[in-house]
């Protein structure tokens, strides 16, 4: 006679290979014994679906893992950081924007999924001011990125000269020039002018 034996993983399982007497057969979901004339054994083998979690980071930032394996009904966590002088903006989750966040939790895991995180650069307002009879520049409030370097120039008027400087409300060494270096901070700068002023002795 003949015997078709049926082979259903349960959920979240596969058929991982199938054995016929001992040896290894293509493992189908269907196996048929036909012309039966001796005893005969049958196994199949069964394992856990795993599922790819795929995440990528756009410039400024890290994601880890960035491929992330994950048992059918696991969880799984992604890791993220911005660098120096750049900050996270958004998180994509499959296509759908997710709550900012360091951390994404994938729970009961069913399926693959994809994480995008996207940053950007720190920026910074740097306000200038000058005094009256003299000028700086440039002037005005400048948004720069977090890194760079600014270099304030002073000028004063005729008859007018640089009596002092303030940077950040804090007085410093009146100089015809000011560099903020490696900006990570708002900062504010103001000259101040004075007249010359001359002695007539008579």
């Amino acid at each position: 006679g003949s015997l078709v034996y049926n082979i259903t993983p349960n959920e979240g399982y596969y058929l991982d290979s199938l054995f016929v007497d001992g040896e290894s057969v293509a493992p189908v979901g269907t196996y048929v014994f036909n012309n039966i004339v001796d005893n005969h054994v049958i196994r199949p083998v069964f394992s856990l679906v795993e599922y790819q979690i795929v995440s990528s980071a756009g410039e400024g930032g890290q994601i880890l893992p960035t491929i992330a394996e994950v048992a059918h009904g696991a969880s799984a966590t992604i890791h993220i950081a911005a660098d120096e002088c750049y900050h996270l903006t958004s998180l994509v989750v499959d296509g759908q924007s997710v709550e900012v966040s360091d951390t994404y939790t994938f729970t009961n895991v069913t399926e693959n999924h994809t994480l995008r995180a996207t940053f950007a650069v720190d920026q910074f307002t740097i306000s200038a001011i000058a005094s009256a009879n003299g000028s700086i520049s440039p002037t005005g409030n400048r948004i720069v990125n977090c890194g760079e370097s600014v270099v304030y120039t002073f000028t004063p008027n005729e008859g007018y000269y640089l009596s002092g400087l303030l940077v950040d409300g804090e007085n410093v060494a009146p100089s015809p020039t000011f560099t903020f270096e490696n900006i990570d901070s708002d900062h504010s700068i103001r000259p101040i002018f004075s007249v010359y002023r001359y002695q007539i002795t008579a």
